[in-house]
């Protein structure tokens, strides 16, 4: 499942820092709005956008781990989020946003 929690240590560790209100100041959102997305569920779009215009490799921001091999190996653990979540918008983001416009720009290393 996809953890939010360990992404925002993530993006904070590819910038060498350690603080949840430094994570909102990258996303460009304030502490409390990260905290109320965080439990909203609707995180993971913002941390995606981010993710994707920095260029970071997709597989081991979502999941922590290195890709075995190159392209969506992290798809279905973003389905899965999304189906949990309950919300159906999430579910079509994680489809058309990360499926047709991550993977045919070729951005996943």
């Amino acid at each position: 499942m996809v953890n939010l929690e360990e992404m925002v240590k993530r993006l904070l560790e590819t910038r060498g820092l350690t603080q949840g209100k430094e994570a909102a100041e990258i996303l460009g959102i304030s502490a409390a709005d990260l905290s109320n997305r965080k439990k909203r569920g609707t995180l993971l779009p913002l941390l995606i956008e981010w993710a994707v215009n920095e260029r970071v490799n997709l597989h081991w921001f979502v999941t922590g781990s290195e890709p075995k091999k190159k392209g969506v190996d992290f798809y279905e653990e973003l389905e899965k989020w999304a189906r949990e979540t309950g919300n159906s918008e999430n579910t079509q983001w994680v489809r058309n946003q990360i499926y047709n416009t991550v993977c045919w720009r070729g951005r996943i290393s």
